[in-house]
């Protein structure tokens, strides 16, 4: 990620987690709580100086704009 992200020149970058499951077999609520709770137990992780968690496969703006607001 902090290649891919050097590469196209945008502030992002680093290792990153995630969560087990198929997206498309969950309702917008139930996705919503997923990211939500992945966000708030790594929260000091993510918004610690210039760390930002970037976007990647299968990440939208929704899921973005949740990261963002949590």
């Amino acid at each position: 990620m902090t290649w891919k992200c050097a590469v196209v020149n945008i502030p992002f970058g680093g290792a990153k987690g995630g969560v087990i499951c198929d997206p498309t077999k969950l309702s917008n609520g139930e996705l919503e709580r997923i990211t939500r709770r992945y966000t708030a137990e790594l929260i000091e992780w993510f918004w610690t100086g210039a760390r930002c968690a970037a976007p990647d496969l299968g990440t939208n703006e929704q899921t973005m704009a949740w990261i963002m607001d949590t």
